[in-house]
C-alpha cells in the first residue's frame, strides 16, 4: 500500500531474516526494562483531539501500560542494525529521506496497552517493526489505524514478526491504538519503533 493512500503502509520481510532473529535475541535476552504507567487527563481535549465520534472524547483520559528499555535504545548493535538496514530500506520503499530519527525499544506483557493517540508532536513519521516471533494473534497487541473523520476507516495490523509499519503523521494525522495484551499470551510483544525526521 502507498503511504499516500491512507496514510500508513506495512512491509513485510522488512530485514534479511537471520537480522531480524538476531534482534529478537538481543530482545529476549534483555533483562533491563522500566514499566511505564501513562495517564494523561487533558490529552484528548488538545494534544489528541479527534473529531470522529467514536474516537475517545474530551472528557476521557489518554493512557497507556508498557515497557521501555533505555539500555536497548543505547546498544551498539541495536543502532546498528538500525542504521545498516533502516533508513536505506525507507527509502527504496516509500522515497522517503530519514534526515534524523529517535528509537525507542518497547516491550507488551499481560494487560498492556496503548489508548488512542497520535504521534505527530515527535515525528513526521513513525515507525514500528514487530520483533515478536510466533506470535499468536488472539494473545492481543493487535495496532488499528483510525482515519480522524466519521466515515473514515478503521483498519487491523497484526503484529507479524519481521513487518514493519510506517504511519505518516503530518499529512495523516493517524490516529492508533494497540489493543491490550490477553492473559494466555506466552511471550512478550517486542517493537523497535522510530520517530522519523524530527519535529523539533
Amino acid at each position: 500500500m502507498d503511504i499516500n493512500d491512507k496514510g500508513y503502509t506495512v512491509i513485510d520481510n522488512f530485514l534479511p531474516i537471520e537480522v531480524a532473529k538476531r534482534l529478537y535475541k538481543i530482545y529476549s535476552e534483555e533483562p533491563n526494562w522500566e514499566l511505564n504507567v501513562q495517564v494523561r487527563e487533558n490529552h484528548y481535549k488538545h494534544v489528541f483531539k479527534f473529531n470522529h465520534p467514536e474516537l475517545p472524547h474530551e472528557s476521557e483520559s489518554y493512557k497507556a501500560k508498557f515497557w521501555r528499555s533505555d539500555e536497548l535504545k543505547e546498544n551498539i548493535e541495536v543502532n546498528k542494525i538500525y542504521n545498516s538496514y533502516f533508513p536505506d530500506g525507507i527509502k527504496a520503499a516509500l522515497d522517503i529521506d530519514v534526515t534524523s530519527y529517535a528509537l525507542s525499544c518497547m516491550q507488551m506483557k499481560k494487560g498492556n496497552y496503548y489508548r488512542t493517540h497520535v504521534d505527530g508532536w515527535q515525528g513526521e513519521y513513525n515507525s514500528i517493526f514487530y520483533i515478536n516471533q510466533d506470535w499468536v494473534y488472539d494473545w492481543g497487541g493487535l495496532l488499528h489505524v483510525v482515519e480522524d473523520k466519521e466515515d473514515g476507516y478503521f483498519e487491523t495490523i497484526l503484529p507479524k514478526f519481521n513487518r514493519l509499519v510506517i504511519l505518516h503523521n503530518e499529512k495523516f494525522k493517524c490516529p492508533h491504538f494497540v489493543t491490550p495484551i490477553n492473559e494466555y499470551a506466552l511471550h512478550p510483544r517486542y517493537t523497535l519503533c522510530s520517530w522519523i525526521n524530527l519535529n523539533k
